[in-house]
C-alpha cells in the first residue's frame, strides 16, 4: 500500500463536456456537495482538471424500510448513471457508490474516506449508526456537532474546517441521518466488483479502516474528513485514477 503526497450539481470543465468521463461524486451522510468546494478549486488550477466532468449532487433522502440495494439503485436512476461514468464518493457515499457498482455498469470506482460496505466501520462508528434512528434527533445532532466528535472526524482541522462541518452536519434532513445512519451500519456487498477500484485514505481515519481493495493510497496525517482538510491533494489523486481508468478502459477496447 502507497502513501500518497503531499437537484444542484457542480461540475469542474474547461473543454466539452462531450469529450469527458463524467466523474459522480456522492457526500458523507452528514454532509453535502459543499465538501467538494476545494476539490473543484483544486482540479480548476490543474492542468489536468479538465480530463473529467465532476458532477457532486445530494444525498437522496431514504425512504423508510429501504435497503442499501434499493436506495442506491434509486441514487443511479436518479442521477442517470451510464456505463462511460465513473462512480464514486465519500464515506457513505462511497458505500452508496459501491452499491450502484454492484448492480448498474460503470467504468469505475473511487473511494475517498470510504470502504465497499459497512464491514469496514470502526466500532464507535458502528454503534453510533445504529443507535441513531431510536435517540431524539436532538441528541443526536447534538452530539453529531460536538467539537469533540468533529475533531475525531477531521483530526487536527482548523477551526474554519470544524465551523464547516457543523454547518453541512445543521443542515442534514433529520431522515437522512437517521436511515442513512442504518444503512451505513448494514451495508452489505454480496457481489464482487470487476471494475477498476481506486482508493485514497487517510492514516488517521478513526471512522473506517482502510479498504481492501488493490489501488489504495493512503494520506499521511489526513483523518476521515481529508476531502476538506486536504483538497489539492484529492484532486491530484482523481486525476491520476480517472486517467488509469480511462488507460484500463482503452486497453479492453
Amino acid at each position: 500500500m502507497q502513501k500518497y503526497g503531499s437537484d444542484r450539481n457542480s461540475t469542474v470543465s474547461n473543454t466539452s463536456s462531450e469529450t469527458r468521463v463524467r466523474v459522480v461524486l456522492l457526500p458523507g451522510l452528514a454532509t453535502d456537495e459543499r465538501m467538494y468546494v476545494g476539490v473543484q478549486d483544486a482540479l480548476e488550477k490543474m492542468p489536468t482538471g479538465s480530463i473529467f466532468k465532476l458532477v457532486t449532487p445530494h444525498l437522496l433522502v431514504p425512504n423508510k424500510g429501504e435497503n442499501m440495494e434499493v436506495y442506491a439503485l434509486r441514487t443511479a436512476k436518479a442521477l442517470n448513471i451510464q456505463t462511460e461514468d465513473v462512480i464514486g464518493g465519500c464515506s457513505f457515499g462511497a458505500m452508496v457508490a459501491s452499491a450502484i457498482a454492484a448492480q448498474v455498469p460503470v467504468k469505475g470506482l473511487v473511494l475517498l474516506s470510504g470502504a465497499l460496505d459497512s464491514s469496514a466501520l470502526a466500532s464507535s462508528g458502528r454503534m453510533l449508526n445504529r443507535i441513531a434512528p431510536v435517540i431524539p434527533f436532538s441528541w443526536l445532532q447534538r452530539v453529531l456537532a460536538s467539537d469533540w466528535f468533529l475533531h475525531s472526524v477531521f483530526g487536527a482541522a482548523s477551526p474554519a474546517e470544524i465551523k464547516f462541518g457543523r454547518d453541512m452536519l445543521l443542515d442534514t434532513p433529520a431522515q437522512t441521518l437517521r436511515r442513512g445512519g442504518v444503512l451505513a451500519a448494514t451495508s452489505r456487498l454480496t457481489t464482487p466488483l470487476s471494475i477498476p477500484i481506486y482508493a485514497l485514505h487517510g492514516t488517521d481515519d478513526r471512522v473506517l479502516r482502510t479498504p481492501e481493495v488493490e489501488n489504495c493510497k493512503l494520506l499521511p496525517d489526513a483523518g476521515h474528513g481529508m476531502v476538506v482538510s486536504h483538497p489539492q491533494e484529492v484532486a491530484a489523486f482523481l486525476c491520476d485514477s480517472v486517467a488509469a481508468i480511462e488507460g484500463r478502459h482503452s486497453q479492453r477496447r
